[in-house]
């Protein structure tokens, strides 16, 4: 009898919807500055609000390669995305991704988002040369995450970088604009750079 009341029971707990048994909420999806999900596979021009207008594109600084990633006050070079998990269509707060610039170089390295270091202060820039997907030890600088920070006057979402990938325990950090030598760099710092999301007219 205390057999069959046993299972009755379990199937009670399986068939209803108690609270700890329901599947967590996917993450809200990044949108652009018409309001649609970003999407992987499509171009966008990151354009910063904060603490300046402008886009980012690449220099040669430090080294000829990799390039460094900088602010400049025009729209910049566009940019697209690749999630942690390829198959998912849609770009999403809080989630681990691969960013990559949609423009050729005269660099043998590729175009996907990386944290150096700088040889001459040490302190870490955002630059070319990183790698798509793979995450794990050796690709644990090319990971980073959108974050909602903030409203626009017009209703729009404002973003933010992060590095802080999930499967390490790597110190989270806000990616901002740090200046060196009047350039305006794009480093890991306390401050993060504000910025919306443009989709790009070209495929």
């Amino acid at each position: 009898m205390k057999t069959a009341f046993f299972v009755v029971f379990l199937v009670y707990l399986f068939v209803s919807d108690p609270p700890f048994s329901s599947a967590a909420e996917a993450p809200k999806p990044v949108l652009d500055t018409a309001k649609k999900s970003v999407r992987t596979g499509t171009r966008y021009f990151i354009f910063s609000v904060f603490p300046r207008t402008g886009g980012l594109t690449l220099e040669s600084l430090e080294k000829p390669c990799p390039l460094s990633i900088v602010q400049e006050d025009n729209l910049g070079y566009s940019v697209s995305f690749s999630p942690i998990n390829p198959k998912k269509g849609v770009v999403r707060v809080s989630t681990d991704l691969n960013v990559e610039f949609n423009v050729p170089t005269n660099c043998s390295s590729s175009t996907w988002w990386n944290i150096d270091i700088s040889p001459s202060t040490g302190n870490y820039f955002l630059s070319t040369g990183g790698s798509q997907g793979n995450p794990g030890p050796n690709t644990v600088r090319n990971w980073f995450k959108i974050e909602q920070d903030g409203q626009q006057q017009t209703g729009g979402n404002l973003y933010k970088f992060v590095y802080c990938p999930t499967f390490s325990k790597t110190t989270c950090k806000n990616v901002g604009i740090v200046v060196q030598n009047g350039k305006r760099r794009l480093g890991l710092t306390n401050v993060p750079l504000q910025f919306v999301l443009k989709q790009s007219e070209m495929v």
